[in-house]
């Protein structure tokens, strides 16, 4: 099974904003940004009320490894940069 997410700006603490100062051409950065992936909705941001750890990836990465493990049980080996 395969995971289809997404990531995108945290709406409750992101409030990144640029401003530019002509006389000097200095770029200014104010404001927080945090992002958050769809499969958790949990916020990157430590600042955030929504901030958390995102743990969904884990039990995809345990069947990827047991995977990979069998096959090298088997006798698979990666191609090398010599095969084509």
């Amino acid at each position: 099974s395969s995971i289809m997410t997404s990531v995108a700006m945290c709406t409750v603490c992101s409030d990144l904003r640029f401003t530019f100062d002509s006389n000097n051409n200095d770029v200014k950065r104010e404001g927080e940004v945090g992002f958050k992936n769809s499969c958790c909705g949990k916020c990157s941001n430590p600042q955030c009320p929504d901030h958390g750890e995102c743990t969904c990836f884990d039990a995809f990465q345990e069947r990827m490894l047991e995977h990979i493990k069998q096959r090298f049980a088997q006798g698979w080996r990666p191609p090398t940069m010599d095969d084509d």
